[in-house]
């Protein structure tokens, strides 16, 4: 008989919304730093992941393709055992740093002004 072995739940992400105010992961990208997602802790290993940038607007496509690109390597290919605390790590590396795609933590959440502009970009 073969013992049976714990399979490795993997995470995954979903869109929804993400409080600002709470504890979070922003995503920006390119030298402007446009803030283009959020994402909040997992929960039974799902992370909500929310999109600040209208989608329809083709001037956005890069950014939201590399966006996308990263969320899945570093929420789900990358198979960290704790890829939430890995991420607090890389925000703060020197490759995030030099990224097109970069990613700030804010433990304490933030308070956004202008909120609503971003959905216009």
């Amino acid at each position: 008989m073969v013992p049976l072995t714990p399979q490795k739940q993997k995470y995954r992400w979903r869109r929804g919304t993400v409080i600002a105010s709470s504890e979070h992961i922003e995503l920006t990208c390119g030298e402007k730093n446009i803030p283009v997602a959020r994402v909040a802790p997992p929960v039974d290993h799902t992370f909500t992941v929310e999109i600040l940038i209208n989608e329809e607007r083709e001037i956005n496509l890069p950014n939201l393709k590399a966006a996308r690109a990263s969320l899945n390597l570093y929420l789900i290919e990358r198979e960290e055992p704790e890829p939430w605390e890995f991420l607090k790590r890389y925000c703060t590396s020197s490759s995030n740093a030099f990224s097109l795609v970069h990613w700030s933590y804010y433990p304490d959440g933030k308070q956004l002004k202008g909120q609503g502009m971003l959905k216009m970009m």
